[in-house]
């Protein structure tokens, strides 16, 4: 690759933070495409030589205040050169500069606990190391342009998600490409909705697996249409599956440590479990983001365990410190009458099993029966550690049924929704 690769950079000149971020990201994208001999000479910004392989463009949100800067990025605007955007800090309103046409990548994200933008900079020693990243991202995105004979084994829909995402979908991304996958849709979606919808279906059409990322909080995307980016792909994803059978695989990925809080998304979360037009050919999972990589790795290897692993795990689990035929009998019931499948931690399962079962069940019933504090301490660390380890359907119940009054479990009682003082044999279970 002894060519040299030129690259046209636009900025705003008359806003200093734009101009000393692309100063400095001039100079360092130079040498990390150095590092992967990729010879490369960036123009600048006023630069007359028009002979150039990509453009960046630099935008910040202020940026979209600036009418001159703003029709310059109309004005440039050359479908015969791939233009990349590289984005300062989130952009409130991308339709007025068709940004949504072009791939941007973020040096920005949101912390999801607090909402807080962090800004990808060399010089703040917090996210330096993500500032490295993205720059090496575009460099694997410029080398895979160039290797045109590359073969990919497949495409792959990873969704648009919400700001809080940004940094796991790229992380994904980065894993897809790796194992030698295209990833769609390539560009992001247009606030358009009719336009949005045509973008998407063309991206899945022709996909084998989709993922979707669910975030924390429900954001409507679209003036004028109540629903959110996230919501309106799910459902062009599902539809897709049932008007043409295909033999989509379509992974729904809620991240274990989010507290799904926000009221719009839990009842869009409840509609993705309870309808089955959205749930053909689709895995819920509530895992962290290396055993979603784990279970979609399976699904790409073609191993057909992961459905079967899934559909052999209860939907209840029951945990009891003695074997009692009578109670397990009388909690299977009530949990077929609610139409679960019932698991228990006796029968011979092993302690890998037993995690397997937390992480899986919609409803975990601890039946504590004999004063034993090292028991109840381990049963309910093992419960409080489980998100995360395999697969696991959202809004976990946990009901807590002792004997006795005087059995002491006044630590752990705060882990549970319900604590019944009754013999499990006459304990009615609640599953709304």
């Amino acid at each position: 690759m002894g060519q040299t690769i030129n690259i046209d950079l636009k900025y705003n000149s008359t806003a200093k933070s734009s101009e000393d971020f692309a100063g400095i990201f001039r100079d360092d994208f130079e040498y990390c495409m150095g590092r992967f001999k990729l010879p490369t000479k960036i123009n600048g910004n006023n630069a007359e030589d028009r002979n150039f392989n990509y453009r960046f463009i630099v935008v910040s949100n202020s940026d979209m205040d600036n009418t001159d800067y703003v029709s310059s990025i109309k004005k440039n605007r050359d479908e015969n050169v791939k233009t990349l955007l590289i984005l300062l800090n989130p952009i409130t309103n991308v339709s007025s500069t068709s940004l949504q046409n072009y791939l941007s990548f973020s040096f920005w994200d949101q912390v999801v606990e607090t909402g807080e933008i962090r800004y990808f900079r060399k010089d703040d020693k917090e996210t330096k190391h993500l500032y490295w990243e993205r720059l090496t991202d575009i460099v694997f995105e410029i080398l895979a342009d160039i290797d045109k004979t590359s073969v990919k084994k497949g495409s792959i829909y990873l969704a648009q998600t919400e700001n809080s995402q940004v940094l796991d979908r790229d992380n994904i991304k980065r894993d897809l490409n790796d194992l030698g996958y295209a990833v769609t849709p390539s560009v992001t979606l247009s606030n358009d909705f009719d336009e949005s919808t045509r973008q998407v279906n063309e991206a899945l059409s022709s996909t084998s697996v989709v993922i979707h990322l669910i975030p924390a909080n429900y954001t409507e995307y679209f003036p004028n249409k109540s629903i959110s980016i996230v919501e309106h792909q799910c459902n062009l994803s599902a539809q897709l599956i049932k008007n043409n059978h295909k033999d989509i695989r379509r992974i729904i990925w809620i991240p274990s440590d989010f507290d799904v809080v926000d009221e719009k998304n839990q009842i869009f979360i409840e509609k993705i479990q309870r309808d089955q037009e959205l749930s053909h050919n689709t895995l819920v999972l509530k895992v962290n983001l290396e055993d979603l990589k784990k279970i979609y790795r399976k699904i790409l290897s073609g191993d057909d365990m992961v459905k079967g692993d899934l559909e052999s795990l209860p939907d209840l689990y029951m945990i009891a410190d003695k074997e009692d035929d009578s109670v397990a009998s009388h909690i299977n019931r009530e949990a077929s009458a609610a139409g679960l499948k019932f698991g228990i931690n006796y029968n011979g399962i092993s302690y890998n099993e037993h995690l397997k079962y937390l992480a899986s069940a919609q409803v975990v019933v601890v039946n504590y029966t004999l004063e034993n504090q090292q028991w109840i301490n381990v049963k309910v660390h093992d419960i409080l550690k489980s998100p995360g380890l395999e697969t696991s359907k959202p809004n976990k119940k946990l009901v807590l049924i002792k004997n006795s009054k005087d059995l002491d479990t006044h630590h752990f009682e705060k882990y549970f929704n319900e604590v019944h003082v009754v013999e499990a044999s006459d304990i009615k279970l609640n599953f709304q």
